[in-house]
């Protein structure tokens, strides 16, 4: 049943917006279940504030705002049960607050930063911020249910779309240690560009980040800005990042402190670090269930995707399949002391570090049917494929703080694997290989290693695999001059 809710009135005073014709009421609207309230065009913050509050009154609805230009002097702050939409990115809330204005506000927040908020929405509109002026576009604190869904942002100086959880979680804080307080958030269809900080952050408990645009999230600092980032201050439960297109950033998506997340059909261009990083900070005890599939990752200064915890807590159940690898400086795939993982299906070309998959200290992996084309630096012993071990004077992360013992890799599979090296001059000597020979318990089966000029390369390195009839390396075919 529908209701027509007849005339609601806010009174506002108008200069310059429309001539003398111009009329300063809100339209009336016929909605079920809730009123719409229609905001003038060319007005300014504070009589978006004003609708809001109305609304809020009323126990909750939609304020709407025309195709039209509306100076931000205040922050918009939405309140429980209440839509915010646009018509379009032709709505554009540009901040004009002067360089001096202190405090430093969001265009768009909340308004209850300790109890938090619900049910709120932001929808069908462009915001542009200053690289100088200003704060985060969108920052909310401490929110259930809330839908950000196609927003365009440009020029912000911090996020562009910022999910607070207060202060630090993961140390004595209250209430939680740790716990996300950002539940059922759903972030889809935004387009956000030139931002000094993150283009999309926050901690949570059940995120769908879905079909972003992030472009050039990084322009005031030299490293640390990312694409999409789950954030260090909490420890995020479900999310799923899908769909996403990142380019320039510094790495274009960055999981932290976080389990039971999927990394889906991405794109990541241009990333300055890496591609996709999987990262354990803090006092977090270990991360768990993280899927990674589908990605295309290209033009990488560091790896392309980096699983990066240490041997006192480990990333567990982890899979990385049906990926693509263009251009990556590092390696394509760098995992240190993960424990139950698969790595399978994935492409790689053009690998310009020392090793297309790399593993140190990391046990149950099971490597198979990936392809990997040209790879291989510039130092000796580069490999498709490699094992390490931790040891007592290893600088990586894995091994700190220093472990008293050396732990090898240990339980590994390669199977069914194409190893193929095409380049010249290439340095690459080993389709696999196990460095210093500290590696138990694997084993190497159905690959193909393969090269066209570099007549050191060989398909298995290490005492393990270089004698005829080792039952740890059967089966797989060796193409070298």
């Amino acid at each position: 049943m529908r209701l027509f809710l007849g005339y609601i009135f806010i009174t506002l005073s108008i200069s310059g917006c429309g001539g003398d014709n111009a009329d300063p009421t809100p339209a009336p609207v016929d909605q079920d279940p809730a009123p719409i309230y229609v905001v003038p065009t060319h007005l300014t913050s504070t009589a978006i504030n004003e609708a809001i509050e109305l609304v809020s009154i009323a126990g909750g609805g939609t304020v709407f705002l025309p195709a039209g230009t509306y100076e931000i002097t205040e922050s918009v702050v939405l309140k429980n049960n209440v839509q915010l939409m646009g018509d379009g990115h032709g709505t554009l809330l540009k901040l004009v607050t002067p360089v001096t204005a202190s405090p430093l506000f969001p265009i768009i927040t909340n308004a209850e930063h300790t109890l938090g908020n619900t049910d709120m929405t932001v929808r069908n509109l462009s915001m542009e911020g200053s690289l100088t002026d200003g704060s985060h576009a969108i920052r909310f604190e401490r929110v259930k249910r809330v839908v950000v869904e196609n927003v365009r942002v440009q020029y912000a100086n911090g996020d562009g779309i910022h999910f607070d959880n207060g202060v630090n979680k993961l140390t004595n804080a209250t209430p939680g240690n740790g716990e996300p307080l950002n539940e059922d958030i759903v972030i889809q269809n935004n387009d956000i560009s030139d931002t000094n900080s993150d283009g999309i952050t926050g901690v949570f408990k059940n995120v769908r980040i879905i079909g972003n645009r992030v472009t050039r999230p990084s322009l005031a600092s030299s490293d640390g800005q990312h694409g999409i980032h789950l954030h260090t201050s909490g420890i995020s439960e479900g999310a799923v990042i899908a769909g996403n297109i990142i380019n320039d950033a510094q790495t274009c998506i960055n999981v932290t402190n976080a389990n039971n997340v999927v990394v889906a059909n991405n794109q990541g261009t241009l990333c300055k670090e890496h591609g996709i990083l999987i990262d354990i900070q803090d006092l977090v005890p270990t991360m768990g269930n993280i899927a990674i599939t589908g990605n295309v990752i290209r033009n990488t200064t560091k790896d392309g995707i980096r699983v990066y915890t240490t041997v006192m807590r480990p990333a567990r159940n982890f899979s990385i399949s049906g990926n693509t690898f263009q251009e990556i400086g590092a390696s394509a795939i760098s995992i240190s002391a993960a424990e139950a993982g698969v790595i399978t299906g994935n492409t790689m070309s053009n690998i310009n570090g020392a090793n297309a998959i790399y593993i140190l200290a990391s046990m149950d992996i099971a490597i198979s049917g990936n392809m990997i084309r040209d790879t291989g630096g510039t130092g000796s012993g580069d490999a498709g494929i490699r094992f390490e071990a931790c040891t007592t004077s290893a600088a990586a992360m894995a091994c700190e703080p220093p472990v008293d013992t050396q732990i090898n890799s240990a339980r590994i599979s390669v199977m069914g694997n194409t190893v193929t090296d095409t380049r010249n001059p290439s340095t690459l000597e080993r389709g696999f290989y196990v460095g210093n020979n500290q590696a138990d318990a694997f084993y190497v089966s159905g690959n193909v290693f393969s090269s066209t000029y570099n007549s050191a390369f060989k398909g298995t390195g290490s005492s393990y695999c270089g004698g005829i009839g080792n039952p740890y390396c059967v089966g797989n075919q060796e193409n070298h001059p």
